[in-house]
């Protein structure tokens, strides 16, 4: 039974990050760019396509894997309950 409880525990802590994750990667930043000699410069961009997080479509397939594993241990641990 705490097997099963603890794996739920994780599979839905790790659904929760990622998906947390995914939406941090299509979030919008501002990147300040200043060369020498000319203006400052500001590009609207995400953290997806700087290559500072992973693709939020790859985090999203990740969380509902997670989402699955965590249901898979809820149903185990009800069959431990009857």
């Amino acid at each position: 039974m705490m097997d099963a409880a603890i794996d739920y525990a994780e599979a839905a802590r790790n659904a929760r990050d990622l998906a947390k994750l995914a939406k941090l990667a299509s979030e919008p930043i501002v990147k300040t760019i200043k060369e020498a000699g000319k203006p400052r410069e500001e590009v609207v961009t995400t953290q997806e396509k700087e290559g500072s997080l992973g693709s939020a479509k790859e985090y999203d397939e990740r969380s509902y894997q997670e989402v699955l594993g965590a249901s898979v241990a809820l149903d185990a641990a009800i069959k431990f309950m009857r």
